[in-house]
């Protein structure tokens, strides 16, 4: 008997083993496919969703073969957050309106293609995607326009074991390689490494962006007059030859959103912010765990004296957009940052 039970149409996983050889990632609607569409409330309003096990189970073995699994939900509920937790779903996306839209931004951070992607929908605001994507898959109980469209359909309903039925069959058509590059010597720990990596970096760019989103707030400049007012002296900073753990680890403990890079004497050679290492990986294509800071950095930032005026910092950040500049003094020695998020600077 195998780990998950389940029967299939005449149109078969195996018979479209072709459209299936190079699945990197698996994306899946949540109302209608993990549950079957039921919304449950609580006398206080909350809302509670209902899961079937036996996808659980069958999620957690694609994500230990190798695969990113994603959310993809038109609705937001804290029930789906906490369980796509549980089974360390690679990336959860609520109130989505345009699945497509948030599909394309998925594939570009993790440089995946959508011929790539399996993805398992049931209405009509899956159609788009579905039709995209590499290889569609719809529920037993999916809309009739979306079944008329797809790869396969589900014996089973949303919510009753779908992912299940799949996950054997297209676990042994697999050859198990989520990377396109040097298959032949793709390894256990590379796909281990990669994965968790680009995991740090996703959920640590969304929380700088959560942080400036709900504390950005400029200052008023009659308060204080320069940068020494406000210069943070403690801040994150690395060495050029140091690699990419060490760069995140950084700069996910310093909270800033900026990791300085400085060398034996604390001359600034460079700076690595959020949107350096989402670039270099848009752009440049390379596995990231073989990257050090030095290949990441922008090595001419905009820097600020201590003796600069912070009326001076709040009018290149108005330009700029960024709120985080890191201060060196007449021999570019790093000796700090300034950094305009309220709630990090200094009022007395």
């Amino acid at each position: 008997m195998t780990l998950f039970e389940g029967s299939f149409s005449n149109m078969t996983i195996t018979n479209n083993s072709s459209k299936l050889q190079h699945i990197r990632a698996i994306f899946l609607d949540c109302d209608g496919v993990l549950t079957d569409g039921s919304l449950y409330y609580g006398s206080g309003g909350e809302t509670y969703k209902k899961f079937n096990v036996k996808d659980g189970l069958a999620i957690k073995e694609i994500i230990r073969a190798g695969f990113y699994v994603f959310v993809i939900s038109g609705r937001k509920s804290e029930s789906l957050s906490i369980r796509c937790n549980e089974l360390g779903i690679t990336g959860i996306h609520q109130n989505i309106s345009d699945k497509l839209a948030c599909a394309k931004e998925i594939c570009s951070d993790y440089d995946i293609l959508l011929s790539e992607v399996i993805y398992m929908g049931d209405d009509l605001n899956d159609l788009e995607l579905l039709q995209a994507c590499g290889f569609s898959i719809a529920p037993a109980d999916a809309a009739k326009s979306i079944k008329s469209k797809v790869d396969y359909i589900c014996k089973a309903s949303g919510g009753k074991g779908v992912v299940a039925e799949i996950a054997n069959e297209f676990l042994q058509n697999q050859r198990v390689e989520p990377s396109r590059e040097n298959n032949n010597n793709f390894s256990e720990e590379y796909s281990k490494k990669e994965y968790s990596l680009k995991k740090l970096i996703r959920s640590d760019i969304k929380k700088t962006k959560l942080q400036l989103d709900a504390e950005a707030q400029w200052l008023e400049p009659s308060k204080l007059q320069t940068v020494v007012d406000i210069m943070q002296t403690i801040f994150p900073h690395v060495d050029s030859k140091d690699d990419i753990t060490q760069v995140l680890k950084k700069k996910s403990e310093g909270h800033k959103g900026l990791v300085l890079i400085i060398n034996n004497e604390s001359e600034l050679l460079g700076i690595v912010a959020d949107d350096d290492i989402h670039q270099y990986l848009q752009y440049k294509k390379q596995k990231i765990y073989k990257l050090n800071a030095a290949d990441i950095m922008n090595s001419f930032p905009i820097v600020f004296s201590p003796n600069d005026t912070i009326q001076k910092v709040i009018d290149t950040a108005g330009k700029t957009g960024k709120n985080i500049y890191p201060i060196v003094n007449r021999d570019n020695i790093a000796i700090g940052i300034v950094n305009l998020i309220r709630g990090k600077i200094n009022y007395d």
